[in-house]
């Protein structure tokens, strides 16, 4: 258990209620700040293209993400190793499944980016298993903010 979870665990449900909303006020000042109105502009943007150009783009992402993933995740390296990579969202059933299990098995190795102090944590509830933890940069949180909120 972590210093943050002790004190916690062992404070009265008042100081309980004030500490969640604390983090909570982190929690929006992380994901409203920075990047993020400029973001949400351009994916609510996005929403007016037509078919043939949303294709396009998120082909153009799904090609660059398996890449930077291949070329920057030792986990993905292994993974991809032999395998045509997706160029198309048509081709993405060319990739391995990842199971929950594998992902937490794997969490510092699935990493692309730099050491976990300069990433933003996330924890699931785990309502159908075991809780599971992601990491994101900065500007990468407030990026998939935007596209949830377009």
């Amino acid at each position: 258990m972590s210093l943050k979870e002790s004190i916690y665990a062992r404070s009265p449900h008042v100081v309980r209620d004030a500490l969640v909303t604390l983090v909570g006020l982190q929690f929006a000042r992380e994901r409203y700040r920075g990047a993020y109105p400029a973001l949400r502009l351009r994916y609510d943007g996005l929403q007016r293209e037509s078919p043939d150009r949303q294709r396009a783009r998120q082909d153009r992402m799904l090609a660059d993400l398996v890449a930077h993933a291949a070329r920057r995740s030792p986990f993905y390296r292994e993974a991809y190793r032999g395998i045509a990579l997706p160029r198309t969202t048509t081709q993405v059933a060319r990739l391995p499944v990842l199971t929950k299990d594998l992902l937490r098995e794997n969490l510092v190795r699935l990493r692309t980016g730099p050491p976990e102090r300069s990433l933003i944590s996330i924890h699931t509830s785990g309502t159908t298993g075991t809780p599971m933890e992601f990491f994101f940069l900065r500007r990468d949180f407030q990026e998939r903010m935007a596209i949830l909120d377009a």
